[in-house]
């Protein structure tokens, strides 16, 4: 499943795993929220609907331009580096298409994100 990500105002690309938490997040677009930088590699956005993880495969590796879901925060994440998050685990929810890490290390403390299904 491919979602449209505009950060600001700049338009991105993501492969989104097909899971029941990607089509729960799916049946909350298009969504907007604001996004706020974590330390120095990372993203992310609360979402208002509490979403169910159970069954999902969590992990604690990350990679660069991977969009994954932190159910102790209730927030889509976003990295723009590659980091093991230990003790914390989190479920991948897909990958930018382009490489976002550039783009995202030389932005703002908050940023803009809009989030919607490619059909």
């Amino acid at each position: 499943m491919q979602f449209k990500i505009i950060i600001d105002e700049s338009e991105f690309t993501a492969e989104m795993e097909n899971t029941k938490l990607v089509n729960e997040i799916k049946d909350l677009t298009p969504l907007k929220l604001g996004f706020k930088r974590y330390k120095d590699h990372e993203y992310f956005g609360r979402l208002n609907k509490e979403l169910d993880i159970t069954g999902e495969k969590l992990t604690n590796n990350v990679n660069a331009n991977d969009i994954v879901f932190y159910s102790g925060e209730n927030a889509i994440t976003i990295f723009f580096k590659s980091v093991i998050i230990d003790p914390f685990e989190v479920v991948y929810l897909g990958k930018f298409n382009e490489d976002i890490s550039e783009f995202l290390e030389n932005k703002e403390e908050i940023i803009s994100l809009k989030l919607d299904v490619l059909e």
